[in-house]
């Protein structure tokens, strides 16, 4: 049984119950885990190394997350090794995930909010975000595929999780 901790938290689980394509992403028994969730069943399990990317388990095999060793890029591959999607430095205030001709915008709303809306046209679509540093985050991101809802998600945790002052500004 999920406790409700904040009042917002009531109306985001019921909107997250009706729509129910979000993503909740809670913090595993490691600093740096977390187990993410769809319609209340663990979809993967998430394991970021702090700053350096990570890795997760879909039903088709294991997704690696990279960096490109300069902290400007993360990627994702697939279980046969073939890179999927680039993340342009996702601890900038906006950044994008880019997979194949498809490129998803992110705009961060402010340097000390972890919430980071997903952006296309000019106005938000979608939104990963987290209440405060110890809490659930949770991900609503229509338009992706969920293996790239999940690496958007991952980056997000690894950015929050990495702390505020490596945030860079735009």
């Amino acid at each position: 049984m999920k406790v409700i901790r904040y009042r917002w938290e009531w109306l985001g689980a019921v909107l997250g119950a009706m729509l129910g394509d979000m993503l909740l992403a809670v913090r595993g028994k490691a600093d740096l885990s977390y187990d993410i969730l769809a319609d209340d069943q663990v979809v993967t399990h998430v394991a970021t190394k702090w700053l350096r990317g990570g890795t997760f388990i879909l039903a088709d095999g294991a997704y690696a997350i990279s960096d490109d060793g300069w902290g400007t890029a993360l990627t994702v591959t697939d279980p046969s090794g073939t890179q999927l999607a680039t993340a342009s430095d996702p601890s900038r205030r906006a950044w994008t995930v880019t997979t194949g001709s498809q490129t998803y915008a992110f705009d961060r709303r402010s340097r000390w909010r972890q919430h980071m809306d997903l952006v296309a046209g000019g106005q938000a679509i979608g939104y990963i975000r987290r209440p405060n540093l110890n809490a659930e985050a949770t991900a609503d991101l229509p338009t992706m595929p969920l293996t790239m809802q999940v690496f958007a998600l991952a980056l997000a945790l690894l950015v929050w999780d990495s702390g505020p002052l490596l945030a860079r500004p735009r």
